[in-house]
């Protein structure tokens, strides 16, 4: 069962050994090392250690971003399955070093392996762009800009629309979904009629 699983490997003392010897072995391969350039190592062995821990079913709460989000930036360096492979082989090695028994080794694995549609962000969400949005104020004139991304105003809620590849999704103005109950296939196609109208500032209402 996956509720002993994290007791029966020896618990935090095994998880954190083994998360750290993992890091060594990654910063040593030159096909993963670039990856971590300016990251805070003792930061990230501290999140994943809290990670692996409630993946295993330790009564651990992960604080930390979520993985989709934790892995934007390397996804943008070019992460991939090839890399993501890399990891698990460095990973199934130091379960070995810190004395971990294959059977038990083997589940790890699989929990892992669990992840590596949401690192690499193959779950059907958008990757969005970090953006600042305008915000409301008073004005003489309509502002218009080719350059600014506009708040778009529906029902009551700021809402931002990203189209990518055909994808939609509609979000809050800080970048959530928003509470409202107008579907994103809706969204999708008022934004595109708006956007072939040449009005590209707002939203139709629906």
């Amino acid at each position: 069962m996956i509720d002993d699983l994290y007791d029966t490997i020896g618990g935090k003392e095994t998880i954190w050994a083994a998360t750290g010897s993992f890091y060594r072995r990654v910063l040593e391969d030159e096909t993963l090392r670039h990856f971590f350039k300016s990251t805070d190592m003792a930061h990230l062995v501290a999140g994943q250690s809290m990670f692996i821990s409630m993946l295993l079913g330790g009564r651990v709460v992960y604080t930390g971003k979520k993985i989709d989000e934790a892995h934007a930036h390397a996804r943008s360096l070019g992460l991939n399955d090839k890399h993501f492979d890399a990891f698990l082989k460095h990973f199934r090695a130091t379960l070995d070093e810190v004395g971990v028994k294959p059977d038990k080794a083997e589940r790890v694995m699989k929990l892992l392996e669990t992840q590596r549609d949401t690192v690499l962000n193959r779950l059907g969400y958008l990757v969005l762009p970090r953006i600042h949005l305008m915000r409301l104020r008073l004005v003489r004139e309509p502002f218009d800009h080719p350059d600014y991304i506009f708040e778009l105003k529906h029902d009551g809620f700021r809402a931002v629309v990203f189209i990518e590849n055909g994808e939609c999704q509609l979000l809050s103005r800080r970048l959530r979904r928003p509470p409202i109950r107008v579907t994103e296939d809706r969204a999708f196609e008022a934004a595109r009629a708006e956007y072939h109208s040449g009005r590209r500032d707002r939203l139709s209402r629906w």
